[in-house]
């Protein structure tokens, strides 16, 4: 079974989540708008990061020797940077241009010194 981010059990449960956390915000924290507003940036922000990184979600034996075997361990960098320096590519600069809205963002909703 795949799991695709736009099935609707997905976003279902995303929008869900972001009601109740919206309304959580709202009414117990006693949040401004402004503040619900950027927050509300960020969660759409981390949905669409989530959907380019994580989805498709390969959920059987089968998918996976579909998919040629692949091993998610043996693919898997735990280096930072080290592919950066060997073999710039696009992929790499993508990578750090996703990360740059999250830099900025967690200042509008975290105090930071």
């Amino acid at each position: 079974m795949i799991y695709y981010f736009d099935s609707v059990y997905v976003i279902g449960g995303l929008a869900l989540l972001f009601l109740i956390l919206l309304a959580f915000l709202k009414f117990m924290k006693r949040k401004s708008n402004m503040y619900l507003l950027c927050f509300s940036v960020m969660y759409i922000y981390l949905c669409v990061v989530l959907d380019l990184t994580q989805f498709p979600i390969y959920a059987s034996e089968g998918m996976k020797a579909a998919m040629g075997g692949q091993n998610v361990w043996r693919e898997m960098n735990l280096i930072p940077l080290k592919t950066i320096v060997t073999d710039f590519s696009m992929e790499s600069v993508l990578n750090i241009i996703m990360t740059i809205p999250l830099g900025f963002g967690l200042s509008f909703l975290m105090r930071c010194s």
